[in-house]
């Protein structure tokens, strides 16, 4: 089946839910422009689970310091305890950090990356920059790390999420990434399908239901040729 989805529809970088907009989209192929997706859905095998890089170089490596951000966007945030978590992204050179405010020294703080869309992300991409709040302050945030990794003949595009604790309490904003790899709509419609690509599943996209889609497209982008 066939379905064309208006371009309007898939241009926004951040969606609510991006769970939700790749299973629109796994639900039937998408003519993108001039531009065929198409998509069959099957069971991914239960040992189909894949390691990532734990550390990642893009334009710069994982830990460079926010002060060298090129610039400073809110993506999410999120409020519990009475503290405010936010996810920063410098979208220039598509790194994120965290930080927390309104909080107390021992309040902890970090990142979790994904390259599956937030399916997965343990351990290879668990608490990244993980840090407290200091003593004599009511807030902190990590160090900057990469979205993706284009480096390798078969490059990665995750997302990330912000985290904090206070004891045993954890909360987290949601998925999000930069706008890196998205100056129009059908490269943003491209970039949010890459983000849930596994390279661990025979070039499928899996999704939070446990399904797999494989996708055949170009768009005019030599960074998803391959």
């Amino acid at each position: 089946m066939w379905v064309h989805i208006p371009l309007g529809c898939t241009s926004m970088v951040h969606f609510s839910n991006l769970r939700t907009a790749i299973s629109i989209l796994a639900a039937a192929g998408t003519m993108i422009g001039t531009t065929a997706v198409v998509a069959v859905v099957s069971a991914v095998p239960a040992s189909a689970q894949t390691m990532y890089p734990i550390s990642l170089c893009d334009k710069f490596c994982d830990g460079r310091n926010p002060s060298l951000a090129a610039g400073d966007r809110i993506g999410a945030t999120d409020v519990f305890d009475g503290r405010h978590v936010a996810l920063h992204f410098d979208d220039a050179d598509n790194m994120a950090w965290a930080s927390i405010s309104a909080g107390k020294p021992g309040d902890r703080v970090w990142l979790d990356r994904s390259f599956d869309g937030g399916y997965e992300w343990s351990p290879y991409g668990s608490k990244l920059g993980a840090t407290s709040i200091p003593a004599g302050r009511a807030g902190w945030r990590t160090l900057m790390y990469n979205l993706d990794q284009w480096s390798s003949s078969r490059p990665l595009e995750g997302v990330v999420q912000a985290c904090g604790q206070t004891g045993s309490n954890i909360s987290c904003t949601p998925w999000a990434r930069t706008t890196w790899n998205a100056s129009n709509s059908q490269r943003a419609a491209a970039t949010a399908l890459m983000e849930f690509y596994d390279i661990g599943n025979a070039g499928g996209v899996t999704s939070s239901g446990g399904t797999q889609l494989f996708t055949h497209y170009t768009v005019g982008q030599p960074s998803y040729s391959w």
